[in-house]
């Protein structure tokens, strides 16, 4: 149940992005409205190993959120590449570890997240500029 938590945590802190943009997330059908630009999400966990011994062992989760820029094509890549910034700044701050808990799991985000190339979709009205946010999270023996 980790993972959901961990998840939930991340959605519900992008949500709180302003301005607020449509979101996409996996297995979720949305249909976007050309000339409007929108993120889509996947939340890719990765490893998960002990970060205890003994009896009663801690777990620790790690992980990537990718949120994706989806900006209309042919718009220049001033606009997209802000959107993406401030996305990466809505996940980190200089001063502080982010902390996001959800149903008593919390998670951290450590390290200022990564905006990547963007990547031109040749057959969609849209260009993608991927931000990963990295996350971990000690998860308690249950």
């Amino acid at each position: 149940m980790s993972a959901n938590n961990i998840r939930r945590a991340l959605i519900k802190h992008l949500e709180t992005l302003a301005p607020a943009w449509a979101l996409k997330g996996e297995n979720r059908n949305y249909t976007p409205t050309e000339g409007t630009p929108y993120h889509r999400f996947t939340f890719i966990p990765n490893t998960s190993s002990a970060a205890s011994f003994g009896s009663g062992v801690t777990t620790l989760e790690e992980g990537i959120f990718q949120i994706d820029v989806m900006y209309p094509k042919d718009r220049g890549a001033n606009a997209a590449f802000t959107r993406a910034d401030l996305v990466r700044n809505h996940f980190f701050t200089n001063s502080a570890v982010l902390n996001l808990t959800e149903s008593g799991t919390t998670l951290r985000i450590l390290e200022k997240p990564s905006i990547h190339s963007m990547i031109v979709l040749p057959d969609q009205p849209f260009v993608q500029i991927p931000v990963d946010v990295h996350y971990m999270a000690f998860i308690p023996p249950a």
